[in-house]
């Protein structure tokens, strides 16, 4: 059987005519190494639509000889597997269900390995009964004047993907359209000049979370000074 290999790797920098050289002192094992293996997904709670990746982590891929993902419970789509990472779009369900994602790995000593993975998927009805949307007051809009508020949304599961104002039922055209989400919720910035009567308009909050939208609509107080 053949000895580790030791060797040197030496490193030099030069700036500004001045040179540093660092040297490390490194072996090459000649037998393969154990390192712990561990699976971590991406989310553990998902929609129709989203996807779910699970990777594997580990120092030394080389120790693993054989390896199989499995899906018990729930079964999804779209399935793309390696010896590094596994990912699968969660299915349509009704209620409340459960797809396990099972890692099994044999090392090159024989021994096994074997994660699970418990991912919850929602319905449609049951993730959009999680959130929880807020306006402490009507907004009031100035013509040509920008106005900022906070609409306050709490997202327990962290299921939205995208957020977007949508203007189809505004009577008015909007200069300034801005949306940022903060720890609260979302700050709206909005500017218009074609408020010129005091009227009531409205725009809404578009929420996208897997392969469902949904929809929070905003009255506004439009003043024309």
């Amino acid at each position: 059987m053949e000895a580790d290999i030791q060797g040197q790797l030496e490193l030099t920098v030069v700036m500004a005519g001045i040179s540093k050289t660092v040297t490390t002192d490194l072996t090459i094992k000649n037998q393969v190494t154990y390192s712990d293996i561990s699976v971590w997904a991406t989310k553990l709670i998902a929609v129709k639509g989203q996807t779910v990746r699970l990777n594997v982590k580990t120092d030394n891929f080389e120790q693993i000889k054989t390896w199989s993902w499995e899906v018990s419970g729930v079964e999804g789509t779209n399935i793309n597997k390696s010896n590094m990472h596994f990912e699968i779009t969660a299915p349509q369900i009704s209620g409340q269900q459960t797809m396990s994602i099972i890692y099994r790995a044999t090392l090159f000593d024989d021994s096994e390995v074997m994660e699970i993975a418990n991912i919850t998927v929602l319905s449609e009805s049951i993730s959009r009964s999680s959130f929880t949307f807020g306006l402490a007051s009507t907004p009031i809009i100035h013509n040509n004047t920008e106005k900022t508020f906070i609409v306050t949304f709490n997202d327990p599961h962290a299921l939205v993907d995208s957020a977007a104002i949508d203007l189809a039922l505004t009577i008015n055209t909007f200069d300034k359209v801005e949306l940022t989400r903060n720890a609260v919720g979302f700050i709206i910035v909005l500017k218009t000049g074609t408020a010129t009567f005091d009227h009531s308009d409205f725009i809404s909050l578009d929420l996208v979370y897997g392969d469902y939208k949904h929809q929070y609509p905003i009255q506004l107080e439009m003043l024309a000074n």
